[in-house]
């Protein structure tokens, strides 16, 4: 099952930091963006959750945040 919504689960997240978050994913949901664009730390440096994210994962539709990479990006 899907970590963020309860639906039947397609693979698991890839995002990493000293290790591979791997919860299980559906095609529709995916690992929130923190504030500060990133994707709040994997393993030891996981961050706290904060207060606009209610979970780690998140349907892509509900971003709140930006990624880093899309911050970037000339206009």
């Amino acid at each position: 099952m899907c970590s963020s919504c309860g639906e039947k689960a397609t693979h698991d997240c890839y995002e990493t930091g000293q290790l591979v978050c791997g919860f299980p994913l559906c095609d529709l949901c995916e690992h929130a963006i923190f504030p500060d664009g990133t994707n709040g730390g994997v393993g030891f440096n996981e961050q706290p959750l904060p207060p606009e994210l209610p979970k780690r994962h998140c349907r892509k539709t509900a971003q709140v945040h930006e990624s880093w990479l899309e911050r970037l990006k000339p206009e």
